[in-house]
Formats: C-alpha cells, sequence, structure tokens
C-alpha cells in the first residue's frame, strides 16, 4: 500500500510506532557499547569514565540523529498532498476517487 493513500490516523500511529522502533534502537545501541551488558557492578550511575561504553557526547550525537530521521520521517508522512495530485485523483474514477 502506498503511503499517499494512508489516512491521517494511520500515518500518525505509523510516526509513532516508528518512534518507538528507534528509541529500542538507540538503547540497544548504547546497551551494546557498554562492557558490562547492562548488569548493575557495584558502580556508581553517574561515572562517565572511557571505560565504561559511550562518551556522554557520542550518546548525545547519536540520540541527536535518531530524532532528526523521525522528524524527517514526520515531515514525509504528513506533508500535504499536491493541488495537482488531489484534483487527479478525485477525477480518475480507476484511482479511487468519488465521482
Amino acid at each position: 500500500m502506498p503511503l499517499r493513500r494512508l489516512t491521517l490516523r494511520q500515518r500518525i500511529v505509523l510516526l509513532v510506532a516508528l518512534g518507538a522502533a528507534l528509541w529500542v534502537l538507540g538503547q540497544w545501541v548504547i546497551e551494546q557499547a557498554s562492557p558490562f551488558g547492562g548488569f548493575w557492578t557495584g558502580t556508581a550511575p553517574l561515572n562517565s569514565s572511557p571505560d565504561f561504553g559511550l562518551h556522554p557526547w557520542v550518546q548525545a550525537v547519536l540520540w541527536l540523529i535518531l530524532i532528526a530521521v523521525w522528524t524527517i520521517a514526520a515531515l514525509l508522512l504528513l506533508r500535504e498532498p499536491k493541488r495537482e495530485t488531489l484534483e487527479t485523483q478525485e477525477g480518475d474514477p480507476m484511482e479511487g476517487g468519488n465521482q
């Protein structure tokens, strides 16, 4: 099914699902970079040492990239269709328009 034929509600659900998938991906990447694999080791959680996985600035860049991907997807999915496309679909019964 082409994305242009999705209703607004379907597009919003798709964006929420994409956001959740990107969040899971970001958490997974950060966890994979940790040498402890997510287990508690008795260290203070606020320690930020180069020996304990990704630097905080790398994590920030990762999250900014994922946010940018989600934002671009939202702009592409939620943009208004072009006027010519609407007129063609409404006028042609073979395209699923109303006549």
